[in-house]
């Protein structure tokens, strides 16, 4: 009667999942091995943990040195069995190192070696390096190095380190990894009640909820669920020796620049994302199947239900499918059906966690529904539901997640997972920024939660929603608070540390935010998001007016560290924007195609902005303002609703301003009007930056547009008169290149003095309060207006003084003296001091050939002038001398067409027509009205010259011939 009843034993679902579950040390060891192998791919542990650790031991305690050697020295040894090199001496290094595995060698092109270092390696020898040769006689005057290693197992790792700079090579062996079998405790429990068996293989006895009929059963695997071990264990990347804390990026308060803070409100930064511990519950439960037993018995439907449970173990998809096609046909109404629709779900489950296909997991979660429905009371049921559950929570499914733990709490309110179904229903909350929602839950579970594990886990996580949420007060109270309940759980949640330190950042408490990073750093160095808490540093630093090496030095190790991360990503980003600067275009063009990739891989919010932001100013940083300028535009026009027009707006405004400015220094002041023009009615259209304004009135000035000009710079002027006495002009100065008042006050001068308005001009000039703090230019740009103004207006002699002064004070300085000189000059030569004033202009010619140091401007000047001084001293062939001296020197930088007819015309009226037209040869060029002046002087020459033998014989003739022959 019993064996006719088509149901079977059930063992229900017990102590499958534990709560208080301890993991095993082999456990520890094998997970510590796993994770390790997945940041630095296993082969490289010995050397990253060992070697690299040892060595930068050894670097903290070697001093820097004071100059840099004029070749590399570096040290050979053997550490922790890896063969380790140092080379120092260099800041930037350029080295190649190339691996020849079929010959057993790798080769090393290094800068030259000294001689020491070239006696310690050829005498080299270790169980890895069997020999090495140097060969000094490479290209470039570098040095080959050949190591030639006992066997192709043997591996080279290189890197470089910051303070002190060297560069570290290590050749070693890969570790192997040894395979750990998990230890399986199987609980079973026979039909048969055999107390004695059950003790010796300390089962523990499992309630049944209905009466079998048979002797089939599902029997359930218990593992010990395995825990992440402690971080401390699991170091690895590059840790100093004489700093393991990281106490290397603390800064102290007198080295804070105030002012760098300022600077850093126009700086891009990311909103880091949620560190978000993952699903390690969800892993517990797929790491304990339960186990599916049948009973043999002699039949083919318990042999073919059997045969189902073998290929569902083996994962043999396509056979299972099958035979479980032709099992349901033949045996409808099988007892063996709950065994079947478990395997077949989970089958679907399996398939689903291999390929990642929706339809697979839709499969799977109809067939578990399809089980709640049809065997309510299956041992089973909930840890279904947590499956379910959870497997809907990974998918961010937060609506299926809500729906499958309502219906568990509804149809089991005294389930002992009640705790876990209210913290994933929060969390499924979270997902869909239902705050008080999922705060209600937290909040609840930390109170009334069932275990006290699961209270504490609470508590840990009702800041997370805060800081996701944006309110960083409350999530730093909230995680304060955890810390303080639960001490001694820290380790468990390094979101609460993370999330800490972030919310500091966004609250402006730098300080506070840097010290809780450096302290995340030392807890949990083999978190992932370390990426993001070292680039984070690297910020800081650099908010806090750190030195560009110290900056660069935590952006390196957080790459170096955490590569393969978001945050690593990050700091490349920052590496490569820093060194655009110094690149060559090769290198160039390699870093905007790597820069470009990671834009496309990072999955952060206004991570395109962040890259595009940085490489417009790696390019600003390069000079090269038109490519930072259109990098912006490129993104703008491609993203028009993306853009933040804040952040883009003031780097387009910058990047325009500096490119003006770039092109008044050159000169090319109608490209400066040009590219103002371009931008006028849209990014500059409402601008309100003054160095702008100037720029422009600059350009104005080298155009000939006076009006314009002194325009601008009297709004200049004005506004920045304004700002005087609210600190309003040292704010504005470190985001604009605002001029100084003086300068202001000179180019008005000038621009004055251009339009005749000397009264005017002159009130500029003494509104000039500190002439001495001027560039050197602006003050010989002073004297000689100052000098001018008065010769205009009458005083002469005051004008003489000023030039006299000023030659005293910058005596030593040909530079300055030049131009001064020139100007006495001319107003000797005007008011009758020709002697006085061939002497000045001697002492220009001196200085010239004593210091090279004269401007090539102030030379011509002189030349062109003591030319004129000759002619006017009836001193023509000096005169002439010194033109052709002129011509020589710089007709091939200026147009001096009037020069040369004006020699040549000196000549010519001399009577000497052949070296006149020698002189003018070269006007017959380039058609002007100095060759055609030339031409029409030669034309008559000649006409003289065929007919000059009939002249003679005419008797009215004779006045010209005496005439001629006179002159």
């Amino acid at each position: 009667m019993v064996e006719n009843k088509k149901t079977y034993k059930c063992l229900k679902l017990e102590a499958s999942i534990q709560e208080d579950g301890r993991r095993s040390v082999q456990s520890r060891v094998q997970l510590a091995t796993k994770k390790t192998s997945r940041r630095i791919d296993g082969s490289k542990m010995l050397t990253l943990v060992m070697s690299i650790g040892l060595a930068l031991c050894s670097l903290a305690v070697i001093p820097a040195a004071a100059n840099t050697p004029k070749a590399i020295k570096g040290e050979v040894s053997e550490i922790a069995g890896a063969t380790h090199l140092e080379f120092q001496g260099k800041t930037t290094w350029n080295y190649d190192l190339a691996h020849q595995p079929e010959e057993m060698k790798f080769v090393l092109k290094i800068p030259a070696l000294d001689s020491e270092t070239l006696k310690q390696l050829e005498q080299w020898k270790s169980p890895l390096v069997k020999k090495i040769q140097v060969n000094t006689q490479a290209a470039d005057g570098n040095h080959e190095i050949v190591f030639w290693t006992n066997n192709n197992n043997v591996k080279a790792f290189d890197y470089l380190t910051d303070e002190p700079s060297r560069l570290i090579i290590d050749f070693y062996t890969p570790v192997k990894k040894k395979s750990q079998k998990k230890k399986e405790v199987v609980v079973k429990k026979a039909l048969q009640p055999k107390v004695s068996k059950a003790k010796k293989t300390k089962t523990k006895k499992l309630k049944v909820s209905r009466r079998p009929a048979g002797t089939d059963f599902i029997i359930v695997k218990n593992q010990k669920i395995i825990h992440s071990p402690d971080p401390k264990e699991m170091k690895h990347g590059i840790f100093d020796g004489a700093d393991p804390q990281i106490e290397r990026f603390r800064i102290k308060e007198s080295e804070i620049d105030q002012a760098a803070i300022k600077d850093s409100e126009k700086n891009i930064y990311l909103r880091f994302p949620l560190l978000d511990r993952g699903f390690p519950y969800l892993k517990k439960i797929i790491d304990n199947p339960p186990e599916y037993e049948i009973r043999k018995r002699p039949n083919q439907e318990n042999k073919i239900a059997r045969l189902l449970i073998d290929l569902h173990k083996e994962r043999k998809v396509a056979s299972f499918d099958k035979t479980m096609k032709f099992f349901r046909a033949q045996y409808p109404d099988s007892m063996y059906n709950e065994i079947v629709d478990f395997l077949e779900a989970d089958l679907h489950y399996y398939r689903w966690q291999q390929d990642k296909s929706l339809v697979e997991f839709e499969n799977a979660m109809l067939k578990y529904r399809q089980i709640i429905e049809r065997y309510p009371e299956s041992p089973l049921i909930e840890r279904t539901y947590m499956l379910m559950g959870y497997s809907y929570l990974k998918r961010k499914d937060a609506l299926g997640t809500v729906k499958i733990f309502q219906r568990l709490l509804k149809k089991r309110p005294k389930t002992k997972f009640r705790d876990r179904a209210e913290l994933a229903t929060a969390k499924a909350f979270l997902q869909i920024n239902r705050y008080k929602d999922a705060v209600k839950i937290y909040e609840k579970v930390a109170k009334k939660g069932i275990y006290q594990k699961n209270r504490i886990e609470a508590q840990y996580l009702v800041g997370d929603v805060f800081y996701k949420k944006g309110d960083f007060r409350q999530a730093i109270q909230r995680h304060e608070l955890a810390l303080q309940m639960y001490p001694e759980q820290w380790k468990n949640y390094p979101n609460s540390q993370f999330h800490l330190a972030e919310s500091q950042f966004w609250l402006k408490n730098y300080k506070k935010s840097m010290n809780a990073f450096i302290e995340f750093l030392q807890k949990f160095p083999d978190q992932s998001y370390g990426g993001y808490a070292m680039t984070r540093l690297g910020e800081l630093l650099e908010i806090f007016g750190a030195s560009e090496k110290k900056i660069l030095g935590a952006f390196l190790e957080s790459y170096f560290r955490y590569k393969d991360t978001e945050g690593g990503a990050l700091s490349r980003v920052r590496i490569l924007t820093l060194g655009m600067k110094d690149m060559k275009e090769k290198e160039l063009e390699a870093a905007q195609e790597e820069l470009h990739e990671i834009m496309k891989r990072l999955p952060l919010k206004k991570a395109d902005q962040f890259v595009t932001v940085k490489m417009s100013d790696g390019f600003h940083v390069r000079r090269d303002f038109a490519k930072a300028t259109q990098v912006l535009l490129d993104y703008h026009s491609q993203n028009p609703t993306k853009t933040d027009l804040k952040v883009f707006g003031e780097r387009v405004i910058r990047n325009i301003t500096s490119t003006i400015k770039k092109k008044v220094e050159q000169g090319y002041f109608l490209s400066a009007l040009k590219e103002y023009s371009r931008f006028s009615d849209s990014w500059l259209k409402n601008n309100e930056r003054i160095d702008t304004r100037y720029y422009i009135g600059q350009s104005y000035e080298q155009a000939g547009v006076f009006r314009e000009s002194e325009k601008l710079y009297k709004e200049t002027l004005n506004e920045l008169y304004s700002l005087r006495g609210r600190g309003a002009v040292k704010r504005r100065s470190r985001f604009e290149e605002l001029p100084q008042i003086d300068s202001l006050n000179l180019r008005l001068a000038t621009v004055l003095a251009k339009t005749k308005d000397f009264s005017q001009a002159h009130d500029y000039i003494k509104a000039i309060s500190e002439p001495d703090k001027m560039s050197q230019e602006e003050q010989i740009e002073l004297i000689e207006l100052a000098a001018q103004i008065s010769e205009e207006r009458g005083q002469t002699g005051v004008a003489k003084n000023f030039l006299s002064k000023a030659i005293e004070s910058w005596k030593g300085q040909p530079a300055m003296v030049s131009g001064p000189y020139l100007r006495l000059a001319r107003l000797q030569i005007e008011t009758g001091e020709d002697k006085k004033a061939a002497n000045t202009l001697q002492k220009v010619v001196n200085l010239t050939q004593s210091t090279g140091q004269v401007p090539e401007e102030h030379q011509f000047q002189t030349l062109n002038l003591k030319g004129d001084l000759h002619l006017k001293l009836g001193q023509k062939e000096q005169a002439v001398d010194t033109y052709k001296e002129a011509l020589k020197q710089f007709e091939e930088k200026k147009d001096l067409a009037g020069l040369r007819y004006k020699a040549g015309k000196i000549l010519y009226d001399q009577g000497q027509y052949e070296q006149a037209q020698k002189v003018w040869q070269k006007l017959g060029e380039k058609e002007n009205v100095w060759s055609s002046l030339a031409s029409e002087q030669n034309s008559d020459f000649e006409w003289r010259d065929r007919y000059k033998k009939y002249l003679s014989r005419i008797p009215a003739m004779e006045n010209f011939k005496n005439k001629s022959s006179k002159n």
